[in-house]
């Protein structure tokens, strides 16, 4: 017996499923409100149904993570198909 088998036979399949719905919908209101604020210059994500904020990328950051990338590449160039 399966966790659906088991779901299905329940007496407050009903309220559940109701919930459920509620829920997706809510989560989507959600979703498409957020694509509507949203441009491209935020560092935002929508992510399980939460709106997270990354911290902006600076100085010494940027410049570590592209002398890393440089160090990477030709190794992966290098990497047969």
């Amino acid at each position: 017996m399966t966790p659906i088998d088991d779901l299905l036979k329940a007496p407050n399949l009903r309220e559940w499923l109701d919930e459920l719905e509620n829920s997706w919908q809510e989560e989507q209101r959600r979703r498409h409100q957020f694509w509507a604020d949203v441009d491209e210059s935020q560092k935002v994500e929508f992510i399980l149904g939460e709106i997270v904020h990354h911290s902006p990328v600076y100085g010494r950051h940027w410049m570590a993570s592209t002398n890393l990338l440089g160090y990477l590449i030709p190794y992966v160039r290098a990497i047969p198909t």
